[in-house]
């Protein structure tokens, strides 16, 4: 219970420091909304947002995770304050440095989506939305992409997972083994939920039979 309450305040108070944030950038006050983000990461999760820009997502959720269980409060938080960070950026012109703030958010957001608790102020897999259509035509790189097939297929939306394992297998670090292994996986399950994620038997086998000949 105690860890669902912290988890459930620090969502709670990132979603309330977003709202100020939102007035500084409507305001066009970016080197505002940046300090505030900065000053709120540092009282509340003792980061700075410069450390949060060198660390890699990979990196975050190790600081944020203790005996292999995530502080979700914390990661989704960041999350949050990065695609704010992120706003402020492109704001101020840095396009580039934009983009890296939501791909980090965007893997942080994927990381806890399975964890999410129910009736939190934020929720991961909006916010996950949220930045795949901020990036627009942004190239992902294959993390991410590896990491969106697994997303989806959680969500039960077969046909969106198979896009991102496509997209995923023309990069230089696929491998067929992780696409053989998705089809079988689906293959499993019955017709009519392979349906309603937008898939049929059928496209999955010929899916299956072009990685294996």
């Amino acid at each position: 219970m105690f860890q669902r309450d912290y988890i459930m305040r620090m969502i709670s108070q990132a979603a309330e420091a977003v709202g100020a944030i939102l007035g500084m950038r409507r305001r066009r006050e970016h080197t505002e909304a940046l300090r505030f983000i900065d000053d709120w990461l540092e009282r509340n999760l003792r980061l700075r947002l410069d450390l949060v820009d060198l660390l890699s997502s990979d990196d975050l959720i190790r600081l944020h995770t203790t005996a292999g269980i995530q502080d979700a409060g914390a990661i989704i938080a960041i999350a949050r304050l990065l695609r704010e960070a992120a706003a402020a950026a492109e704001g101020s012109g840095d396009e580039e440095l934009a983009c890296l703030r939501r791909l980090k958010a965007l893997d942080l957001n994927l990381a806890v989506s399975a964890d999410k608790p129910d009736g939190a102020a934020l929720d991961p897999d909006e916010e996950a939305e949220a930045l795949l259509r901020e990036l627009g035509g942004w190239m992902l790189p294959a993390e991410t992409l590896l990491g969106l097939v697994a997303w989806c297929e959680r969500r039960g939306r077969y046909a969106e997972a198979e896009n991102w394992l496509h997209e995923w297998l023309e990069t230089d670090e696929a491998d067929r083994g992780t696409a053989v292994s998705f089809y079988r996986r689906l293959l499993e399950l019955p017709d009519e939920r392979l349906a309603a994620g937008g898939l049929s038997r059928g496209e999955l086998e010929s899916g299956l039979a072009e990685l294996e000949t």
